[in-house]
Protein backbone atom coordinates (compact mmCIF):
# COMPACT_ATOMS: atom_id res chain seq x y z
CA UNK A 1 0.00 0.00 0.00
CA UNK A 2 2.83 2.37 0.84
CA UNK A 3 4.33 1.75 -2.58
CA UNK A 4 1.06 2.66 -4.30
CA UNK A 5 0.78 5.89 -2.31
CA UNK A 6 4.42 6.73 -2.97
CA UNK A 7 4.03 6.04 -6.71
CA UNK A 8 0.89 8.20 -6.84
CA UNK A 9 2.61 11.06 -4.99
CA UNK A 10 5.59 10.86 -7.33
CA UNK A 11 3.31 10.94 -10.39
CA UNK A 12 1.49 14.00 -9.06
CA UNK A 13 4.81 15.77 -8.36
CA UNK A 14 6.00 15.10 -11.91
CA UNK A 15 2.74 16.45 -13.36
CA UNK A 16 2.81 19.57 -11.17
CA UNK A 17 6.46 20.32 -11.93
CA UNK A 18 5.67 20.15 -15.65
CA UNK A 19 2.81 22.62 -15.26
CA UNK A 20 4.90 25.10 -13.32
CA UNK A 21 7.16 25.61 -16.34
CA UNK A 22 4.27 27.17 -18.29
CA UNK A 23 3.17 30.81 -18.19
CA UNK A 24 0.74 33.02 -20.09
CA UNK A 25 2.38 34.28 -23.30
CA UNK A 26 3.36 37.95 -23.03
CA UNK A 27 3.73 40.22 -26.08
CA UNK A 28 5.21 43.71 -26.07
CA UNK A 29 2.58 45.89 -27.71
CA UNK A 30 2.86 49.54 -28.76
CA UNK A 31 5.79 50.36 -26.51
CA UNK A 32 7.13 53.91 -26.89
CA UNK A 33 10.28 54.46 -28.92
CA UNK A 34 12.49 56.57 -26.65
CA UNK A 35 15.73 57.79 -28.13
CA UNK A 36 18.56 59.54 -26.35
CA UNK A 37 18.17 62.75 -28.34
CA UNK A 38 15.47 65.29 -29.08
CA UNK A 39 15.27 64.36 -32.76
CA UNK A 40 13.25 61.43 -34.02
CA UNK A 41 15.24 58.46 -35.35
CA UNK A 42 14.62 57.23 -38.90
CA UNK A 43 13.17 53.81 -39.68
CA UNK A 44 16.59 52.79 -40.95
CA UNK A 45 18.30 53.82 -37.69
CA UNK A 46 15.62 52.09 -35.61
CA UNK A 47 15.94 48.92 -37.69
CA UNK A 48 19.70 48.86 -37.24
CA UNK A 49 19.22 49.33 -33.48
CA UNK A 50 16.75 46.42 -33.34
CA UNK A 51 19.18 44.20 -35.28
CA UNK A 52 22.05 45.12 -32.93
CA UNK A 53 19.86 44.50 -29.89
CA UNK A 54 18.78 41.04 -31.00
CA UNK A 55 22.16 40.04 -32.38
CA UNK A 56 23.84 40.83 -29.07
CA UNK A 57 21.54 38.28 -27.41
CA UNK A 58 21.92 35.56 -30.03
CA UNK A 59 18.72 36.27 -31.96
CA UNK A 60 18.91 35.87 -35.75
CA UNK A 61 17.40 39.05 -37.12
CA UNK A 62 15.91 39.19 -40.62
CA UNK A 63 14.59 42.37 -42.23
CA UNK A 64 11.22 41.77 -43.86
CA UNK A 65 10.57 45.37 -44.89
CA UNK A 66 11.13 48.81 -43.38
CA UNK A 67 9.59 48.73 -39.92
CA UNK A 68 9.37 44.92 -39.73
CA UNK A 69 12.02 42.47 -38.56
CA UNK A 70 11.63 38.80 -37.69
CA UNK A 71 13.77 37.63 -34.80
CA UNK A 72 14.47 33.92 -34.29
CA UNK A 73 16.19 32.45 -31.25
CA UNK A 74 17.57 28.91 -31.09
CA UNK A 75 18.49 27.69 -27.59
CA UNK A 76 19.23 24.05 -26.91
CA UNK A 77 16.27 22.23 -28.49
CA UNK A 78 13.98 25.27 -28.41
CA UNK A 79 13.12 27.79 -31.13
CA UNK A 80 11.16 31.01 -30.74
CA UNK A 81 10.32 33.50 -33.49
CA UNK A 82 8.84 36.97 -33.05
CA UNK A 83 7.63 39.73 -35.33
CA UNK A 84 9.16 43.07 -34.37
CA UNK A 85 7.28 45.97 -35.91
CA UNK A 86 8.12 49.61 -35.38
CA UNK A 87 7.76 53.15 -36.56
CA UNK A 88 9.21 56.42 -35.28
CA UNK A 89 6.85 56.40 -32.27
CA UNK A 90 6.11 52.82 -31.16
CA UNK A 91 7.32 49.23 -31.48
CA UNK A 92 5.90 45.79 -30.75
CA UNK A 93 7.35 42.32 -30.22
CA UNK A 94 4.69 39.74 -31.10
CA UNK A 95 4.87 35.93 -30.93
CA UNK A 96 5.20 34.43 -34.42
CA UNK A 97 5.88 30.73 -33.82
CA UNK A 98 7.95 28.30 -31.81
CA UNK A 99 9.01 24.71 -31.44
CA UNK A 100 9.49 22.64 -28.33
CA UNK A 101 8.03 25.39 -26.09
CA UNK A 102 4.64 23.71 -25.57
CA UNK A 103 2.65 26.73 -26.81
CA UNK A 104 -1.06 25.96 -26.58
CA UNK A 105 -2.53 29.22 -27.84
CA UNK A 106 -2.45 30.89 -24.43
CA UNK A 107 0.46 29.51 -22.40
CA UNK A 108 4.06 28.83 -23.31
CA UNK A 109 7.24 27.64 -21.61
CA UNK A 110 8.02 30.37 -19.08
CA UNK A 111 11.54 30.89 -20.45
CA UNK A 112 10.03 32.37 -23.63
CA UNK A 113 8.78 35.41 -21.71
CA UNK A 114 12.19 36.00 -20.15
CA UNK A 115 13.85 35.81 -23.60
CA UNK A 116 11.39 38.39 -24.95
CA UNK A 117 11.86 40.60 -21.88
CA UNK A 118 15.64 40.57 -22.42
CA UNK A 119 15.12 41.39 -26.10
CA UNK A 120 12.80 44.26 -25.15
CA UNK A 121 15.34 45.61 -22.66
CA UNK A 122 18.12 45.36 -25.25
CA UNK A 123 16.01 47.16 -27.88
CA UNK A 124 15.27 49.96 -25.41
CA UNK A 125 18.96 50.24 -24.60
CA UNK A 126 19.87 50.51 -28.29
CA UNK A 127 17.13 53.08 -28.91
CA UNK A 128 18.43 55.20 -26.02
CA UNK A 129 21.79 55.44 -27.80
CA UNK A 130 20.25 57.02 -30.91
Amino acid sequence: MKRVVLAFALAVMVMVSGCMRMAPLVNVTDSAVTTGSEKSASLKELGEAVIRAGGALGWRMQRVKPGHIVGTLFLRSHMAAVDITFNEDIYSIIYKNSSNLKYDGAEIHRDYNSWVKKLDDSINSQFSML
